[in-house]
């Protein structure tokens, strides 16, 4: 969010269960991505965007075990998909997504 500040010329926004202490300009939306109706909801809030960071992450107690840990990979993977879901339809000029973790969050099958 620093970044784009500094940067201008975009409108940033923020989501997040917990207000950040610092949004740095951004605009603020409070969603748990847990729980895909306020992911919906929040949905309208996020019709003109164009990129996405993605940095949600749920991590277990014991860092390391967690990363192969099912019931973690489940929740990351919710999140994302609870997003997006609510996201793609409402923002047709979406464009670009990074994702700040990697298969260790989501898991690697692409059975999911």
């Amino acid at each position: 969010m620093r970044h784009f500040e500094r940067a201008g010329g975009a409108e940033t926004v923020a989501l997040s269960r917990r207000k950040p202490r610092q949004l740095y300009g951004a605009r603020y939306v409070p969603v748990d991505l847990m729980d895909s109706a306020q992911c919906a909801q929040a949905a309208p809030e996020l019709a003109g965007a164009t990129h996405l960071i993605y940095a949600a992450l749920y991590e277990s107690p014991n860092l390391i075990d967690g990363w192969r840990d099912p019931h973690q990979i489940d929740i990351n993977d919710r999140m994302l998909r609870n997003l997006m879901t609510a996201l793609v339809p409402a923002a047709p000029t979406l464009q670009h997504v990074a994702l700040l973790q990697g298969t260790k969050a989501y898991g690697s099958t692409s059975a999911r």
